[in-house]
């Protein structure tokens, strides 16, 4: 079957190609102008070619904040070191903890996505926590917390569970709709009262050490 297979695919015609020879050139010119970077947008499904002087420029301007300092040395084996011994004090199972426990982590990643529907085009900093050391913690404890999502009021799943909540009132001509934008929530959020609103919740279903 895999000789078969194997056999099959070298006869087989490459697909024709959906673009010119001359836009063929400029893609592979833009892929070895080390001057620029080709990064997706931040909304629109669109790809954004940046000149990398700009677009590092703009990362710096995120991180010339009071929010970030530098550090002296990398902590990304320290850190492991303490998710491993969390990881070993909780009341996770022991079946789930071997899975859990970190090794060979890799520091998290900052990038910027450009936000090409605002002047200027800022990036928007998203941080790629693969392979670090509370990765697969942090999937962990996500699922945990996921069974309590959609308990309150002010919950919309998606759009269309909006239009379900929409079509269940009565809306006049008179009505207004609004939305508002709230200026980066997840990093305005109280870590503090998250933490307590976690303990009040799991605590009672046995998770009384994570």
């Amino acid at each position: 079957m895999r000789r078969k297979t194997c056999r099959t695919l070298l006869k087989a015609k490459p697909p024709a190609r959906n673009i010119t020879k001359k836009e063929r050139k400029a893609l592979e010119d833009i892929r070895r102008n080390q001057n620029l970077i080709v990064i997706r947008a931040d909304k629109g499904n669109a790809i954004v070619v940046m000149d990398r002087q700009d677009y590092n420029m703009k990362i710096q301007m995120l991180l010339d904040t009071d929010h970030y300092k530098k550090l002296n040395k990398d902590p990304t084996t320290k850190v492991e070191k303490k998710t491993r011994d969390a990881i070993k004090e909780s009341s996770i199972p022991k079946e789930e903890e071997r899975r859990l426990l970190p090794s060979e982590s890799r520091p998290p990643r900052l990038y910027g996505l450009p936000k090409i529907h605002k002047p200027g085009n800022p990036l928007r900093p998203i941080v790629s926590t693969c392979s670090s050391p509370t990765t697969e913690l942090a999937k962990y404890v996500a699922k945990q917390l996921a069974q309590y999502s959609g308990n309150t009021k002010s919950f919309v799943r998606n759009s269309e569970h909006f239009i379900e909540i929409l079509q269940q009132h009565e809306i006049t001509k008179q009505d207004l709709l609004r939305s508002f934008d709230v200026e980066s929530l997840f990093t305005n959020v109280s870590v503090e009262e998250t933490l307590k609103i976690i303990k009040r919740e799991l605590i009672p279903k046995g998770y009384s050490r994570i």
